[in-house]
């Protein structure tokens, strides 16, 4: 059979018109509805500064294509609702630490522990004053009588009637006791008084620990915030390419495989944007429990990062070595205190030298012996042997030297290795700061040249789809970098600096 002749078919004859020239159908269609520019504007090219508000305008600024915000509806656009409370600056957060934190109160606890210790340790060195009053009445007596003399000129005798035993009776009694002498107990309150020391510095160090972590938490929310604003900047971006990919396979222009990826660009979109803003609830409730409130804190936008130092918010700061870092200080405080404890059960076996005094008074009839007596003793005390718990005890406290030596070392190493990263991480977060926004300028050109080949008919929709998600997630890792550098810069500051607050 021989092939039979085609019919003629005018669409198809307008199909070949518009593969002779080139973006003609497009170009008609752009007269109805022009395609909107790119949703991501060209990069910024500054650096990125330490502020907060700097980093955010620094940062790549978003313009919109010609659907407008009344033109594009979507639930998911409106931005995470704000929290009720709003830190304002470092001093409102520095005020917040030293009322409701959980952390510092514990480390002045821990002040007026060893403190307490040292008290009861100067208890040893002082006077003990007891006195005890007591009444006492027979239930069952028997009474008789006794001669009680001779009358010298007659030789009569004299009697006495008496009842025993003698009830209500009272005595009473004060009894004194001090061991002046003793050369363990004043060296275990001297031990005592050291602790407390350590445990002040250690107080220094938890605020050090706190306003980096207070610092790091204000970082993630700004981070956070900024993050959000990006994902619904990439959703309105992702619905715009739909409704134009719909248009035109309405208009016979795309297949329904490119509506589908639209689709599935949009549903990343929404995916990214909902973890971002549970992110962002996370970092205010993470700021919300460093400040020490139970419910969500965000950050003003005009509190700047870069201030903490300058304004005096942490109190006087000076430069330090490692040696002079408030954890090293704190270790090797506890090293001196281990070191005395040793000989501090070693001079247990040391005679002491004490005094008792005891007076006493009773209503008793003793007929000889006077109703008030007082008395006054010295005691040598010499221990020679309790079984060896002492030797228990010493083994004791020098595996607890052994330990504090070890920590202090460790202290030491991991001091000398974080300050040596935390300068290191200014340089390292400043060059991936400048990877990223080399990364966005890249991304963006991409995108802005796949749009147009797009548009000319030349690119396809999977093209246009990568493009698009490769910008968005070029867009968050320079906001990402922004603030890691900016962590950086901070944990650089605390790590070399020594604040009183």
């Amino acid at each position: 059979m021989y092939p039979q002749p085609r019919m003629f078919r005018p669409h198809r004859l307008a199909l070949l018109a518009l593969l002779l020239i080139p973006g003609a159908g497009l170009a008609q269609t752009a007269k109805q509805r022009p395609l909107p520019p790119p949703s991501n504007a060209p990069p910024a090219t500054g650096k990125a500064t330490e502020a907060s508000p700097g980093l955010t305008k620094n940062l790549p600024s978003q313009e919109q294509g010609t659907l407008s915000t009344s033109e594009i509806k979507d639930p998911m656009l409106t931005p995470v609702a704000p929290p009720k409370r709003v830190l304002k600056d470092w001093a409102e957060a520095r005020t917040f630490i030293l009322a409701r934190s959980v952390d510092l109160r514990i480390a002045e606890r821990e002040v007026d522990k060893a403190a307490a210790q040292a008290r009861t340790a100067l208890a040893s060195v002082l006077p003990t004053i007891n006195g005890s009053v007591n009444y006492t009445e027979q239930l069952v007596t028997k009474s008789g009588v006794q001669i009680s003399g001779f009358d010298p000129a007659t030789l009569a005798p004299s009697f006495r009637y008496f009842q025993t035993p003698q009830t209500g009776i009272v005595n009473a009694g004060v009894n004194l006791s001090w061991v002046p002498i003793s050369i363990n107990s004043w060296r275990v309150t001297e031990t005592a008084r050291q602790g407390i020391a350590a445990s002040e510095l250690a107080v220094n160090d938890a605020k050090r620990t706190i306003a980096l972590n207070l610092a790091s938490a204000i970082v993630s929310v700004f981070t956070a915030e900024r993050v959000a604003e990006l994902n619904r900047v990439g959703l309105r971006a992702a619905m715009e390419r739909r409704d134009i990919a719909r248009r035109k396979q309405e208009l016979g222009n795309a297949t329904a495989l490119d509506v589908v990826r639209a689709d599935q660009d949009v549903a990343a979109a929404r995916a990214t944007l909902v973890s971002g803003d549970e992110a962002l609830r996370q970092s205010r409730e993470a700021l919300g429990l460093g400040l020490g409130v139970a419910e969500q804190v965000g950050v003003t936008p005009t509190l700047k990062l870069d201030t903490m130092a300058s304004d005096g918010s942490l109190g006087a700061c000076k430069p330090i070595g490692v040696e002079d870092r408030t954890d090293v200080v704190v270790a090797k405080a506890r090293v001196d205190v281990a070191k005395r404890s040793p000989t501090d059960i070693l001079t247990e076996t040391i005679p002491t030298i004490g005094v008792q005094s005891a007076a006493s008074a009773t209503s008793a009839d003793t007929g000889i012996s006077p109703n008030a007596t007082w008395s006054v003793q010295a005691i040598l005390s010499v221990p020679i042997w309790d079984g060896g718990a002492r030797y228990g005890r010493l083994r004791t406290a020098r595996a607890n030297l052994d330990q504090a030596q070890a920590r202090y070392e460790g202290t030491q190493r991991t001091a000398a290795i974080q300050t040596i990263q935390a300068v290191r991480s200014v340089e390292v977060a400043e060059k991936n700061r400048e990877v990223a926004e080399e990364t966005r300028k890249l991304a963006y050109e991409t995108d802005r040249l796949t749009r147009a080949a797009y548009a000319e008919g030349l690119g396809t929709s999977l093209e246009l789809v990568t493009a698009a998600s490769s910008l968005r997630q070029a867009d968050v890792n320079l906001a990402l970098r922004d603030f890691e550098l900016v962590r950086a810069r901070i944990l650089a500051f605390l790590s070399t600096q020594d604040c009183v607050w």
